[in-house]
């Protein structure tokens, strides 16, 4: 091969290298910005959803207790429809400190109905399943949590 083939050559081989590097550092900045406005739209999506599913849940709540508040409705349906709400609120926070936080509030709620139910279960006005069901919910929330901080 001559001396001006190899120069040719070797001039062609930097020219399609170059060419490559242009084409993919012009469409790589594209896509990413693409993909970030994508995500960005889908996570004002996903937090508008869960807001007015929080408006709606709050609503809920407000039902269950003056349900509760005229002799119609159970404690434990309003404790359910305050649960829901703050799971909601968990979905909604960015920091951990603020899921833990309100993972806290749902632990002492079945804390609460834990004391409760034990004394029922003693005065033998409830059977012990329902006492090991608040248990296994209350453990539920606090293995989510731990798991939620772990991440």
């Amino acid at each position: 091969m001559s001396q001006q083939n190899k120069v040719l050559l070797a001039v062609l081989v930097a020219v399609i290298a170059m060419t490559g590097l242009i084409l993919n550092g012009l469409s790589t900045p594209r896509s990413a910005t693409a993909a970030e406005a994508l995500t960005a739209f889908s996570h004002d999506q996903l937090k508008q959803k869960l807001l007015k599913k929080r408006q709606l849940l709050e609503q809920e709540v407000n039902e269950h207790r003056i349900a509760v508040e005229m002799g119609r409705g159970s404690q434990s349906s309003l404790r359910q429809a305050r649960e829901a709400v703050m799971r909601v609120d968990i979905e909604l926070c960015d920091a951990k400190e603020d899921r833990a936080k309100i993972y806290n509030e749902i632990i002492q709620f079945y804390a609460e109905r834990e004391k409760s139910l034990e004394l029922q279960v003693k005065a033998g006005q409830r059977h012990p399943s329902s006492l090991r069901k608040v248990k296994i919910d209350r453990l539920d929330i606090e293995i989510e949590m731990l798991k939620d901080q772990l991440n």
